[in-house]
């Protein structure tokens, strides 16, 4: 049998309120990620150099804001595999932010999917944002997707788990 002593009487603090749904903003700040594109929260003003390509963002709740060594590996490399015209599937979209930056470097459509609502309604207000849904497919799903069918991209993006990719590498490369 457990005896249980009294607990000590605690010091009470008061913790001033704060913000704590928006309080993450104050670390999030425009980031350079390859000689020309730019990541800019769409809450901070940031004046662009003479050649920068700006992707402005509000994530949200969604996964992407470029801070993550995948998401500015996948975007650093953007800049030299997108083309004009080049066709993006961008696997995992979260914020949108993979497409928003295809998109600005010149491909000249994009297929977006994500499995979260929230990352698929962060997406959305993103592309509406920036003006570039008439160029997004945005779709709530994976691959295969009835949506998508037998496609040829030029350039697929999957942010994703390595798992999450071979199980759809079939759909992905033709």
């Amino acid at each position: 049998v457990a005896l249980l002593h009294p607990l000590p009487r605690l010091n009470e603090k008061i913790v001033e309120e704060q913000d704590w749904e928006n309080s993450w903003k104050a670390h999030f700040r425009p980031l350079r990620v390859a000689p020309h594109l730019v990541i800019k929260p769409s809450w901070h003003f940031y004046e662009p150099k003479k050649d920068d390509i700006v992707v402005e963002l509000d994530p949200g709740l969604a996964f992407g804001t470029g801070y993550h060594p995948t998401t500015y590996t996948c975007l650093e490399a953007m800049e030299n595999l997108v083309v004009d015209g080049t066709a993006v599937l961008d696997l995992g979209t979260g914020s949108g932010i993979l497409s928003i930056a295809a998109i600005r470097l010149g491909a000249g459509s994009v297929v977006s999917m994500d499995i979260d609502s929230q990352a698929v309604r962060a997406a959305r207000r993103n592309f509406q944002r920036t003006r570039t849904s008439r160029q997004v497919t945005l779709i709530q799903g994976s691959l295969p997707h009835a949506k998508v069918g037998p496609r040829q991209f030029d350039l697929a993006l999957a942010n994703i788990s390595a798992r999450a990719v071979c199980d759809r590498a079939q759909f992905i490369v033709a």
